[in-house]
């Protein structure tokens, strides 16, 4: 069975703006499809505001207990 690095949930998501994480995170980066970093947070609790950033799909990488952790975000209002 393989094992699972990460069991947070994400939500809303699609998010209109303000993303909500079931867990703690720290350094928290969001990259776009080219791999452009469009938000940086070094810790981060459970609500991110994506407000001022465009429509799209995005990648979140962050750490958790020190492993590193991704998920889809896609932002659409």
């Amino acid at each position: 069975m393989p094992k699972v690095l990460w069991c947070a949930k994400i939500f809303p998501n699609p998010t209109k703006g303000v993303l909500n994480i079931s867990d703690e995170l720290t350094d928290v980066q969001i990259f776009d499809l080219t791999g452009r970093v469009v938000y940086v947070a070094p810790v981060i609790q459970t609500t991110i505001d994506l407000s001022n950033i465009v429509n799209g799909t995005y990648l979140l990488v962050a750490n958790k207990q020190g492993q590193k952790v991704s998920a889809k975000v896609v932002i659409n209002r």
